[in-house]
């Protein structure tokens, strides 16, 4: 009996216990990942509610404000680790917006933004740092122009509904990424000094007043 019992063990197994092992190995991972997504809030990003803008100075007397009115991204943060997640924005150049035609098209040219060439600008955010109070900070590489650098960004978020956004003027929570980037930096040098080459550029994504709390509050 103990011979027949040592030999039952190291039997092959019957074709249908190994494929209840593989059914149940395969939805434990499944049930893994899903819970790795559950724990992540993923945001996907269109124009509605995301704006990529700039500013500049021209021949030091007046501010000239434009934005790329094409542009798309994804946001994903983890409530267990508010600085754990990343950002992807991208926009397209000749999309850009000054409200001014004639300009928009010499923007356009491969004195500026080079869109034929280079068509999309984007941010990859390398690391967020979010502070309990006052602003905080994200790093990632810009690239444009085919030209990809790091940048720092300060973070700002609104979690409130009585604040007015850039993109709808009000009613809604947003997050905010903003600094100086220097143009010529990425080989942009047109008209430098007349037009400034420190660039403040904006990212601000729009959201809901519970995205933004899931996101921003509940994870601190």
């Amino acid at each position: 009996m103990r011979t027949g019992s040592r030999s039952s063990r190291c039997a092959p197994a019957p074709v249908a216990t190994v494929a209840r092992c593989v059914l149940a190995l395969a939805a434990a991972i499944a049930l893994g990942r899903i819970a790795t997504a559950a724990a992540e809030h993923k945001l996907t990003l269109d124009g509605r509610h995301l704006r990529v803008a700039f500013q500049v100075t021209g021949f030091g007397l007046w501010p000239i404000s434009g934005r790329f009115g094409e542009a798309r991204g994804e946001v994903v943060l983890d409530p267990r680790d508010a600085n754990g997640g990343h950002v992807d924005v991208t926009a397209a150049a000749a999309s850009i917006d000054t409200g001014l035609p004639p300009r928009d098209d010499i923007l356009r040219s491969d004195a500026f933004f080079a869109a034929a060439r280079h068509p999309f600008l984007r941010f990859r955010s390398r690391r967020i740092e979010l502070l309990d109070k006052g602003p905080g900070e994200i790093t990632g590489d810009l690239t444009m122009l085919g030209v990809t650098r790091l940048v720092r960004l300060e973070l700002l978020r609104h979690c409130a509904t009585d604040e007015p956004t850039v993109t709808s003027g009000g009613g809604r929570s947003y997050v905010k990424a903003s600094g100086v980037v220097r143009r010529s930096e990425w080989g942009m040098t047109a008209l430098v000094p007349s037009i400034s080459d420190e660039v403040q550029l904006t990212i601000e994504v729009e959201l809901s007043l519970r995205s933004c709390r899931h996101t921003f509050v509940l994870a601190r």
